[in-house]
């Protein structure tokens, strides 16, 4: 069987073909795009052949494809990069890839029948966007200015999408406040915000320099974090939220002697 991933194009882009647009290899993957007679690109394509699909118990068609989705998310994360870097159009978001499900081709006579007479379950993925607004507090509008520099940081975090540089830019917010290096620095951190919030203990500020030390160094002794890999990814925004909200806690009551 034949599986086809597709991965979404940002329709606020424009990125036209001026030479080859065949198919290309990637390991055991094939690229293709679907473009439009304008020769704009309407989506990226990544497609595996010989792809044995099963019966469940059942008897429908096996549609769990989870063993796929690391290569297949790495190769995407690999097609935004290159394009990007090339031509500075940031034409696909990695994550769509996982927005819908695979499209089955069948490539055999006996493939044809499975697909006309099994059924399959269909799950469709999307995401959901919140945005909300806060009223300005114009009466504090003074406070904080001697910390102007960690408000560059807050904000340079909210401005960016990637989760890593929002780790990084949060991360930076605490680096403003404490001195120190390694676990000097952690018992700095927590020395002082444990009164105010348990959670941030010792062991926590601990675990989140360590995951921040892993997303900017490549060659990082307990492994590298990096945003072409699902695990990392997850990881990364399991311990955002108590990162930001470290940052915004500190912006709030920040140290006296700062």
């Amino acid at each position: 069987m034949e599986l086809i991933f597709k991965i979404q194009v940002l329709s606020r882009e424009d990125l036209r073909w001026h030479d080859y647009i065949g198919p290309t290899k990637i390991d055991k993957y094939i690229i293709t795009w679907e473009v439009s007679e304008e020769e704009k690109i309407k989506s990226v394509l990544i497609i595996l052949k010989n792809y044995p699909v099963k019966r469940t118990e059942n008897n429908t068609i096996d549609t769990d494809f989870s063993s796929l989705n690391k290569d297949i998310f790495k190769l995407a994360t690999y097609l935004s990069n290159k394009i990007y870097t090339s031509t500075g159009i940031e034409l696909c978001r990695p994550e769509s890839v996982f927005f819908n499900p695979p499209c089955l081709v069948p490539e055999t006579d006996e493939e044809k029948i499975l697909l006309k007479n099994t059924p399959k379950l269909k799950k469709k993925h999307g995401e959901t966007f919140f945005i909300t607004y806060r009223p300005l507090d114009i009466k504090n509008l003074h406070f904080g200015f001697k910390f102007s520099q960690a408000y560059s940081f807050m904000a340079d975090a909210k401005r960016v999408s990637s989760p890593f540089l929002k780790y990084e830019q949060y991360y930076k917010v605490i680096e403003f406040f404490f001195n120190g290096k390694g676990l000097d620095f952690d018992r700095n951190v927590s020395s002082y915000i444990e009164s105010i919030d348990s959670k941030y203990n010792l062991e926590k500020i601990k675990e989140l320099r360590s995951l921040r030390n892993r997303c900017i160094h490549p060659n990082a002794s307990k492994g590298h974090v990096n945003p072409e890999n699902l695990e990392d990814i997850n990881k990364i925004k399991y311990a955002l939220n108590d990162l930001k909200n470290l940052a915004e806690l500190l912006l709030r009551q920040p140290p006296v002697e700062t």
